[in-house]
């Protein structure tokens, strides 16, 4: 700043002495002027006393001029040569205090007018702009960095709201992908004791299968184990304590003792067991849980284990075939006999097989099914305005195999909040849908068990009739061979 001052000063002084050498020139040629046109009047010419007169005013005037100028020069005074030293002081400058001005100290700004205008434009300069202008400066500066700031804050505040909205976005993604809805734990809830249920279904096919094999071959142990006699003695025993019906067999109202009345008794059954031993509706159809037990024999909820059974022998073997006792291996006639008998009951067995999977189906389940499943399944029924008695009689105290899955595949979606609950987030909609695919296969499962089932009971039906018409071909060339 001190040498923006000294250069300023150094233009104005050349300025002054630039100024000061063209006067001096003018002044000289006046000067001169007078002598020669002196010069020109000694000479022989022809001046007049006109031109003398002239020649004493121009000098009266350059006279005048130079007093003028020696007046003006007076009253205007001269600037400050070089060197001017100038000592700056109290410079610092604050934005709290931007009219602190600066002091020169040095030697006094030439003289006169031009002295007076020197040390006007100093003050005004040092006193007023400069003190004026840096502060402008800082104040310039100072906005500049809080521009700066504002717009870094801004980046800032950019960057922050995209991390956050980012975060937000994903904290969404994850609440909508790993939050698993009511409707979703419905499908959890109800299948926990689905695995043992079907596996209890399995145990109860195979040993009423095996119950009804040992029947036809009079297996030790059982009521047929003395035969055909022992067998329908059992039957006829069980049907007149059990299922006996004093209205059958052409009773005639108002005649006591007629129809079975004096096997049955006079006295009505009120404990709903009447044919059951011969209604497949009432007995193995209509209910979805029967209480049959064969792993605990004993249990008093196994009552209806003996229906089921005289129902299966009602409906395959009713009378039991005479077993041949062979006691060598030489009684040829005795063991072709014995093998078609055998023959014989694996045929009925695999009749037998679709009576007795059903009856699988609909055992009971587990005690995990009463205590885990039972009480959920019954909500879902109350929900569809069955009573809570009423949802306990249709599902049983341990929902079957068949009683769960029907539930499952069923009934669940009879109910409109199912519906409702599928306006859920994407990811349970997936979720649901794998359940139901995963039901659907467990049907398809049991469909597809059905149909090779189906395929077996054909097969034999298909060979019986080809055994018959193989029989009559054979039958017919013996006899052309014996002739």
């Amino acid at each position: 700043m001190i040498e923006m001052k000294k250069r300023g000063n150094g233009k104005l002084l050349h300025r002054t002495i630039l100024l000061i050498a063209l006067m001096a020139a003018v002044a000289l040629m006046l000067t001169l002027a007078p002598s020669r046109r002196s010069q020109a009047a000694t000479c022989p010419c022809n001046f007049t006393c006109t031109t003398c007169s002239s020649l004493a005013e121009f000098i009266q005037n350059m006279n005048e001029n130079a007093t003028l100028h020696n007046d003006t020069r007076t009253e205007f005074g001269t600037v400050l040569p070089l060197p001017f030293w100038i000592v700056p002081a109290n410079i610092a400058l604050s934005a709290a205090n931007t009219n602190t001005a600066i002091d020169i100290k040095g030697e006094q700004q030439g003289t006169e007018r031009l002295g007076q205008h020197q040390e006007f434009v100093w003050n005004l300069w040092f006193d007023n702009f400069l003190p004026w202008w840096m502060a402008m400066s800082v104040q310039l500066t100072e906005n500049t960095m809080w521009h700066t700031f504002a717009i870094g804050a801004f980046i800032d505040a950019k960057h922050q709201l995209e991390i956050q909205a980012l975060l937000q976005s994903r904290m969404a993604d994850t609440h909508k992908r790993y939050q698993p809805s009511l409707g979703m734990c419905v499908f959890g809830t109800n299948v926990r004791s689905l695995a043992a249920s079907e596996r209890r279904a399995d145990h109860t096919t195979q040993a009423l299968n095996q119950r009804l094999i040992d029947r036809m071959m009079s297996t030790d142990g059982g009521l047929a184990a003395g035969g055909n006699q022992s067998d329908q003695k059992g039957r006829v025993r069980f049907f007149i304590e059990h299922v006996c019906d004093r209205f059958d067999n052409n009773r005639i109202h108002d005649e006591t003792n007629s129809g079975f009345a004096n096997i049955c008794g006079t006295g009505p059954r009120t404990d709903g067991t009447v044919n059951m031993d011969i209604d497949f509706n009432r007995t193995i159809m209509t209910p979805r849980t029967l209480n049959v037990d064969f792993i605990n024999p004993v249990d008093p909820q196994n009552k209806d284990s003996t229906y089921v059974f005289n129902m299966a022998t009602n409906l395959y073997g009713a009378v039991v075939p005479k077993i041949p006792a062979i006691n060598s291996a030489s009684e040829i006639s005795l063991q072709n006999q014995f093998l078609n008998l055998r023959s014989a009951a694996a045929r009925r067995g695999i009749a037998q097989a679709s009576f007795n999977a059903l009856v699988g189906l609909k055992a009971r389940g587990t005690d995990g099914s009463g205590t885990d499943t039972m009480q959920y399944m019954v909500l879902l029924l109350e929900e569809l305005g069955l009573t809570n008695a009423q949802a306990l009689d249709f599902v049983g105290t341990n929902p079957s195999y068949y009683a769960q899955m029907e539930i499952l595949a069923k009934k669940m979606y009879q109910n409109p909040d199912f519906y409702r609950e599928l306006y859920d987030k994407p990811e349970n909609t997936k979720r649901k849908s794998v359940a139901m695919s995963a039901i659907a296969s467990m049907l398809d499962r049991e469909i597809y068990d059905s149909q090779l089932r189906a395929e077996a009971i054909t097969s034999q039906l298909l060979e019986l009739k080809a055994l018959k018409v193989q029989q009559t071909i054979e039958d017919t060339y013996s006899r052309k061979g014996s002739d």
